[in-house]
């Protein structure tokens, strides 16, 4: 019997936050929940209108996602919320200790509502940077403002989504152990309608591509061809493939991995962080899934190795 998962979304009433709903919603099975958190800083019942989001009364907001995750054909029990009563200046503390309940992934916007007035914009916003430090799940942050296939309808529209859109998940692969643990979430997000892109970025050491693979593809190719290989044979995926991308001397890989998700049209990145798995350090300079995670415009899912 497959065990329930929880998926945890924090909401805060702005276009994004209900994106990142949908994408939670697209990825639950079954019996799965999914919790929806908005913080209420204490004074405050209402959520100020400013950056194009209606003013809205939190009781108002948490019901509109219910209603949200209604569409999506789950059953009333497989949707709770939740208001977090916090002290001024203390959402991100109350959000990690959420986000530390285990739930299977934990979802939120790439960047607060003061950022929805700048689509251009890619920095994450100061809660995302904090859970990005501390939360102990895989953290997604959606950064498709705009929606996409999550795309919100029209609020007097009331029928029942049809089956989603098949997604294409894409997968940074190395050597590591955390690695092919963010092969196996990703593998495991998928459904039989799904692509699943496991990409690998290979130095080239000169200042032009090369034909010739290094001596870390060599080894690592055959691996990560005979999972996938084993996947498709599950049918945990309509495809699931090796992509390897070399990388010229001036290149980052983060800049590689961005243009990769671009073209191939990925819809979740999924990255694990070895350097990112010790809070005191921060966003520590050499995380290139840090570095991912503000450079490109996909939903980013950030996997670390607590221990």
């Amino acid at each position: 019997m497959v065990r329930a998962e929880t998926f945890i979304v924090a909401v805060d009433g702005s276009h994004m936050s209900y994106v990142a709903l949908r994408l939670a919603l697209s990825l639950m099975r079954a019996g799965d929940i999914v919790l929806v958190v908005h913080c209420v800083e204490s004074g405050s019942e209402t959520t100020a209108g400013k950056d194009g989001v209606t003013p809205i009364s939190h009781d108002t907001m948490l019901r509109n996602a219910q209603v949200e995750a209604l569409k999506y054909r789950l059953r009333p029990e497989q949707v709770r919320a939740e208001t977090l009563r916090v002290h001024p200046g203390s959402v991100v503390q109350a959000l990690v200790t959420v986000a530390n309940r285990r739930p299977k992934m934990f979802f939120v916007g790439a960047s607060g509502r003061g950022h929805e007035a700048k689509p251009g914009s890619k920095p994450l916003g100061s809660v995302a940077e904090q859970l990005l430090i501390h939360a102990r799940v895989p953290v997604v942050f959606v950064r498709s403002a705009r929606g996409g296939k999550f795309a919100l309808r029209a609020s007097n529209e009331v029928n029942l989504l049809e089956p989603r859109a098949p997604l294409t998940i894409g997968v940074a692969v190395d050597g590591s152990n955390i690695a092919k643990r963010a092969f196996d979430l990703a593998v495991g997000l998928a459904t039989p309608l799904d692509t699943v892109l496991a990409t690998h970025v290979h130095d080239t050491g000169g200042a032009y591509q090369r034909a010739e693979p290094s001596h870390q593809l060599k080894n690592l190719q055959p691996l990560y061809v005979a999972e996938c290989a084993k996947a498709l044979a599950l049918r945990r995926a309509k495809d699931v493939r090796f992509v390897a991308l070399p990388k010229k001397r001036d290149d980052t890989n983060h800049a590689k991995i961005a243009d990769f998700c671009a073209d191939a049209g990925v819809d979740l990145l999924v990255l694990g962080s070895i350097e990112l798995a010790d809070p005191s350090k921060g966003l520590y300079l050499g995380s290139v899934a840090a570095a991912c995670a503000k450079a490109t415009d996909t939903n980013v899912c950030i996997v670390k190795n607590f221990v």
